[in-house]
């Protein structure tokens, strides 16, 4: 609903209570009604604008089968939530066995053979070191001394080559048990699954999606900001207010990137704005509107945000007026620009909306139209949290 649209709904609301309330008043009138009154004001702030976005998930993925083969078990479906590591889907592994056991066999009988070589290599170094001793006293020939140093010098590249054929079977072994373990489809992260792509006893080849998963610890919410407020966005301190449309809920969070692509034709670009969710109420694809500062400071009435109440027309508040009894209340639309410190929020001026109206700000939930207004002073704690609101802006 437009807002000129909310003022005429609202005015005639207003008339038809204060027809209702002036016949309650020919038949004796009410008490007046004890109220606490604020005035709007006219303060120089920067000013919001407000934008539009949504929120996207941080980490989305389609996880895929990293081997092929039927699967035999998949207990999980859309909406459930998993933890990193968590099984997904398992796929038929007896043939993956069989490999793994094959291989493991071969292996050992490679360390079977490294094992005899290293005592064939022992056994020729030790007939050297005999030769050697017997040449030294002119006991052995050199013949002898060639044929004992041929013999290690055998040994030692049989032994070498045992080494090797242990390393390949080592590695065999190890890629068996790496094809054996992608059988199983595990959860890369966190997350939540939001779409199903593969069930029991289906085929699946490598690279074949099994699930879509996302990560819901925290979102992204994506504005679209006109270009001229990117350098306003650009100071490290700056802080966004976002509303979630469908919690009907504010979150105040600070601009995570900027990212460098204006749409030419708009002129808006992106700006991320990272949000924790550990209830997990918050979702991917939820509408979002923000209010980003813009750098440019401007007069703006602001009013109590305690002023404001809603109705079927919308956000109306109670201001008092000078009537033939002497104060009365009397309705003027409220048209919500963005919130000012915690206490107070900016205001389209409409209607009567001015600077210095008063407005009820206590007892305003059983006030009607034309009603007596008996004003009480404000507690102490109220005009110093105003005050407070209004010096954070301006500081």
């Amino acid at each position: 609903m437009n807002a000129p649209r909310c003022v005429v709904i609202a005015l005639t609301v207003v008339g038809a209570l204060g027809w209702f309330a002036s016949r309650a008043q020919a038949q004796g009138g009410p008490p007046p009604a004890l109220v606490v009154l604020d005035e709007v004001r006219s303060e120089y702030i920067e000013g919001k604008r407000r934008v539009t976005g949504e929120l996207t998930a941080l980490r989305r993925t389609v996880v895929s089968a990293e081997n092929e083969g039927p699967i035999r078990t998949m207990s999980l479906d859309a909406g459930d939530a998993v933890q990193a590591g968590d099984v997904i889907a398992q796929l038929d592994t007896e043939l993956a066995e069989i490999a793994v056991r094959s291989w493991k066999a071969e292996l050992d009988a490679a360390v079977a053979v490294v094992g005899q070589r290293r005592a064939e290599l022992d056994d020729a170094e030790l007939d050297l070191k005999r030769v050697e001793e017997l040449r030294a006293r002119d006991s052995a020939s050199p013949s002898e001394f060639d044929q004992a140093r041929l013999r290690v010098d055998g040994a030692r590249a049989a032994y070498a080559e045992a080494e090797a054929l242990q390393l390949e079977r080592e590695a065999r072994v190890a890629e068996a048990q790496s094809q054996l373990e992608d059988l199983t489809v595990v959860a890369p992260f966190d997350g939540v699954i939001v779409r199903k792509q593969a069930e029991i006893g289906q085929w699946v080849a490598l690279g074949d999606p099994v699930v879509e998963l996302v990560s819901m610890d925290e979102l992204e919410a994506r504005l679209e900001v006109p270009e001229s407020i990117l350098p306003r966005l650009s100071n490290p301190d700056v802080t966004v207010r976002l509303y979630v449309q469908a919690l009907s809920e504010w979150i105040e969070a600070p601009v995570t990137a900027i990212v460098p692509d204006v749409d030419p034709l708009s002129r808006l670009a992106p700006v991320r704005v990272v949000l924790d969710n550990p209830s997990g109420v918050l979702r991917p694809g939820m509408s979002v509107y923000a209010e980003v500062p813009t750098g440019a400071p401007r007069d703006v009435l602001t009013v109590h945000k305690d002023a404001i109440l809603r109705n079927d027309a919308g956000e109306i508040a109670y201001y008092a007026q000078e009537g033939e009894m002497g104060l009365q209340a009397a309705v003027v639309p409220i048209v919500r620009l963005y919130a000012v410190g915690e206490q107070r929020v900016a205001v389209r001026p409409v209607g009567p909306m001015r600077a210095g109206l008063q407005l009820v700000i206590e007892g305003n939930e059983r006030v009607f139209p034309t009603q007596p207004l008996n004003p009480m002073p404000k507690r102490p704690a109220e005009e110093s949290g105003t005050a407070n609101a209004a010096k954070s802006q301006e500081g």
